[in-house]
Order: structure tokens, then sequence, then C-alpha cells
């Protein structure tokens, strides 16, 4: 339950449209590597995960846009999941999850985090590697795919 108070994975209530798919708002710098896994968190977004594929038709007819947003990271959060751990999370999120991603949009994005996404790369499928964006500082072409109004502050 701490983990859900740290605010480090968000579903986002509103859409733009209703049609629209579902955000997901991950604020990996929310959580001290020192106090929690890399495991524990995706843990918990597995399980929220669940309980909107139960509730949400919104997310299960139009699929989810994921924002992830790094501020705050350090080179730990990237480093506490041995790869060969991080290749089977990846493989399950693309090819077993039954909620589709349409999008995936990185923020804030620290120098090392080049490093980290290029190892990554290794494991995504053509399909995944076409929906992911890393965008500026500045955020501005996140909103042609997520309206600013829909983002918390």
């Amino acid at each position: 339950m701490d983990i859900m108070n740290l605010g480090a994975v968000l579903i986002l209530p509103k859409t733009h449209k209703p049609a629209d798919p579902r955000v997901i708002l991950y604020r990996i710098g929310q959580y001290d590597t020192k106090e929690y896994s890399a495991i524990e968190v995706m843990a918990v977004l597995g399980l929220l995960e669940q309980i909107c594929f139960m509730e949400d038709d919104n997310l299960v007819v139009s699929g989810t846009v994921n924002v992830i947003d790094l501020a705050g990271t350090r080179w730990t959060h990237f480093t506490q999941t041995p790869i060969r751990q991080l290749k089977n999370l990846i493989q399950a999120n693309q090819d077993a999850m039954p909620i589709r991603i349409k999008s995936v949009h990185f923020l804030n994005a620290p120098l090392v985090f080049s490093t980290f996404f290029n190892i990554c790369k290794r494991f995504l499928s053509e399909k995944t590697k076409s929906r992911i964006m890393v965008h500026s500082k500045s955020n501005e072409a996140l909103h042609q795919f997520v309206p600013k109004e829909i983002l918390p502050q």
C-alpha cells in the first residue's frame, strides 16, 4: 500500500474523448530504490492493470498511452533489475498482456537513460519500438498525444 501512496503509478481518471486510450502516468523517480525494488513497483502496477482490465471498459477497448516521467531517477532505478528479468518483463508486457499499448512516452530522460534504453531495445518487437517516443524537456510534443488538461500539475 505504501507504493500506491507514493504516486509512482497513476491511472488518470479522464480521457480527452470517451473513446481515447486510458493514460497511465509512471513517475519512476517517486520511489526510493533503498526502500523498494523495481519488481515491487511493477507488481503493484500489475495489480492495478488487472483491476482496470476487469472494471474499465475504456482501457480494454481503447488501450493505454503510457507516459513515463523519469524526473528524479538515479542510476539505481535503472540497474535494480537484472537483464534476464528485464527481458522477461518486457516480453510479458508486449506479448502476453491483454492490454493494447498504443504509445509510450518518456519524459525528462537523464543521460544514463540512453544506455538503459539501448539494452531494452534488444528485447522489443519492431511494432513496440515504433510506438515509443522520447520527448525533450519541454514536453510540447507529448501534448499532441496526451492533452495537457488531463495531465496532473
